[in-house]
């Protein structure tokens, strides 16, 4: 890229590849600094913008990855990625409400998106809302039954609420999806616990 930049130092394009490039070494100096000459050139691209505020959640900083990623919205309103990655810094940040009303307005432009209602659950059971942290990893299954997070999720959420015969069948369908996954045989060997099947309970216990 450096050899190109120097035969056609004009071409803003190449600036928006090796910023990308640098970001994804982990160089975010020089990351920034070919971002912000192609942002230069082209104020308005939302793609740059979004790439920019990758570069500073990469560096945890999180007021102006926010910053860039509300610049990109308002660019581009529909558009989910943004609202998800807005979403989530808003939450890491403690912002919880601001993160569900950003996950809400992305469900509604994509409502089939597992990995969208996932992280939307998430934000819920943070704030211990686990009804409705049921209802969209329930949701996300139905979108996508073989997303063998959603079906862990919910088991979880499910032994939250008490009901632990319905997370022992639910982490049962994730074990069929991820055999060697030691947590599903940990968390459904304490639901066997709470039931009082002990046997099942350590055969599963000692599998992890």
């Amino acid at each position: 890229f450096t050899v190109y930049l120097r035969l056609s130092p004009k071409e803003p394009e190449t600036y928006l590849a090796r910023g990308r490039t640098y970001r994804l070494k982990g160089d975010y100096d020089r990351a920034i600094a070919d971002l912000n000459e192609y942002l230069r050139q082209k104020p308005d691209d939302a793609e740059a913008i979004h790439e920019r505020g990758l570069v500073y959640q990469d560096k945890r900083d999180f007021p102006r990855a926010i910053a860039e990623f509300e610049r990109m919205l308002k660019l581009k309103p529909q558009n989910d990625v943004a609202l998800v990655a807005l979403g989530k810094l808003l939450s890491e940040q403690g912002d919880d409400k601001g993160a569900l009303a950003k996950f809400d307005d992305a469900i509604r432009i994509n409502p089939s998106s597992a990995d969208l209602l996932i992280a939307r659950g998430d934000v819920h059971a943070k704030l211990r809302d686990i009804d409705q942290a049921v209802a969209d990893y329930d949701r996300a299954m139905k979108a996508d039954p073989s997303n063998v997070t959603a079906i862990g999720y919910l088991a979880w959420a499910h032994s939250e609420k008490g009901d632990h015969p319905q997370a022992v069948e639910l982490y049962g369908q994730a074990i069929r999806l991820d055999p060697d996954n030691a947590g599903f045989y940990v968390n459904r060997g304490l639901s066997l616990i709470r039931l009082g099947n002990f046997a099942r309970a350590k055969s599963d216990l000692d599998r992890a």
